[in-house]
């Protein structure tokens, strides 16, 4: 099916994430209870936005002693998707796009643990808001940075009828083909925070060469 060849490395990313909180649901609502705090829920988003840009500029760029198959990994994304190729519809080059599927879901299961059994016990009830904002938070990202590669995507098409979202989907989608084109900025992609504070957006500063 053309759905599943355009479509199919983004369910790959999509679903076991969707899984693995599921899961996380179950058991906690078994063992724990939970209250409907949004602060939380914020908190989950904010901590994967430092998340990701941390583990993106640092994992997946610089590269970290243990990490080397990350940093390899995504080498391999830039070596796919290179100034000329940022867009494709090249079925082979889509499955380059995200990383393995079950990467997200084991980090899951590790913070969720490391959450109710680290912190102190009055704080479990918070757990599930906290990672529904995680989990969100990396479906948004997940789910917006595939269609940045895949060419005449309906998803873009849709967003360009809407105000002001279609100009907040441009300037995302400009500042991740910076980060294509030169590779020490805009590692950021859902915003661009992390990358102000740390003087890694564009317009470039000053960066010595990386061999």
């Amino acid at each position: 099916m053309k759905v599943l060849v355009w479509y199919g490395p983004l369910l790959k990313a999509l679903i076991p994430p969707l899984i693995a909180f599921c899961l996380i649901i179950f058991y906690h609502f078994r063992y724990y209870a939970w209250e409907p705090a949004w602060h939380w829920f914020a908190l989950g988003i904010f901590y994967t936005h430092i998340f990701e840009y941390l583990d993106h500029r640092f994992a997946m760029h610089y590269g970290i002693p243990g990490l080397k198959w990350m940093k390899d990994g995504h080498r391999e994304h830039h070596r796919v998707f290179h100034r000329q190729n940022y867009k494709t519809k090249n079925p082979a080059d889509l499955w380059e796009i995200s990383s393995s599927w079950y990467l997200f879901p084991v980090l899951l299961f590790i913070h969720y643990f490391a959450f109710i059994f680290l912190l102190p016990n009055k704080y479990a009830v918070f757990a599930p808001m906290f990672f529904l904002g995680v989990v969100l938070r990396f479906l948004t990202y997940e789910t917006t940075h595939y269609f940045s590669h895949l060419a005449d995507n309906f998803f873009d098409r849709w967003v360009e009828k809407i105000p002001l979202v279609r100009q907040r989907r441009a300037s995302q989608d400009k500042h991740h083909f910076r980060h294509h084109v030169r590779e020490e900025i805009n590692f950021g992609f859902v915003g661009r925070l992390l990358d102000w504070l740390c003087r890694t957006l564009f317009p470039p500063f000053k960066f010595r060469r990386r061999h």
